[in-house]
């Protein structure tokens, strides 16, 4: 159980840390959403994996779904992978759940694929419908988007902890951290600590 909950913790620290890259990292190009020489600078670049990021990123940036087809497929353990995850990435710059429904193979990258839109569109309910990966790093980073601590009311009790830090992160606000249950006071006093080092980022 004490292993189960440290593993928990630890997810807990990559989902906010992603959060907040992925939002402030820089593309490997520039690209404007009109700007069709962003495609031919991703297949100027030689190494397959950076060409498949930059393809991702013009996809996400145009919002254009097609442009995931282009990523090489027959790498071997991600091609397809890539596809998949790109598609996913998609789906939650457009908030189109029907990418996921659609497109995206039931698996992890699936459950990604709600995570992300879950994410677009604030909504909590989009996080029930996971099929591999738990739903709790959903749960916090909707609830970091949406800011607002009443919301969390409606969670049962771990899934109420989990909401709860998500919106001290979002909000930066460590009265916030309190309100998780005193039997998780380790998370009380990592929640603080966290918002700490995002306060400090930001």
């Amino acid at each position: 159980m004490r292993k189960g909950i440290w593993i928990i913790l630890i997810i807990i620290d990559l989902v906010i840390v992603g959060y907040f890259l992925f939002f402030s990292k820089s593309p490997l190009i520039s690209i404007n959403s009109t700007d069709k020489e962003a495609l031919s600078k991703c297949q100027s670049i030689s190494d397959t994996v950076a060409k498949n990021d930059c393809y991702e990123q013009v996809a996400v940036a145009n919002e254009d779904l097609s442009i995931c087809d282009k990523i090489e497929k027959d790498i071997p353990n991600s091609g397809i992978i890539g596809v998949n995850f790109c598609y996913a990435e998609v789906a939650g710059a457009t908030g189109d759940l029907s990418i996921c429904q659609n497109k995206v193979p039931q698996n992890n990258i699936r459950d990604q694929c709600y995570w992300n839109v879950a994410v677009h569109d604030k909504d909590f309910s989009l996080c029930e419908d996971f099929v591999i990966i738990d739903n709790y790093a959903c749960i916090i980073e909707v609830a970091m988007e949406r800011k607002n601590i009443s919301e969390c009311e409606q969670f049962e009790y771990n899934d109420r902890n989990y909401c709860r830090q998500g919106v001290a992160y979002g909000t930066l606000d460590k009265s916030y951290c309190d309100m998780i249950e005193p039997s998780f006071s380790s998370d009380i006093e990592k929640c603080k600590q966290k918002i700490d080092l995002l306060m400090q980022e930001n």
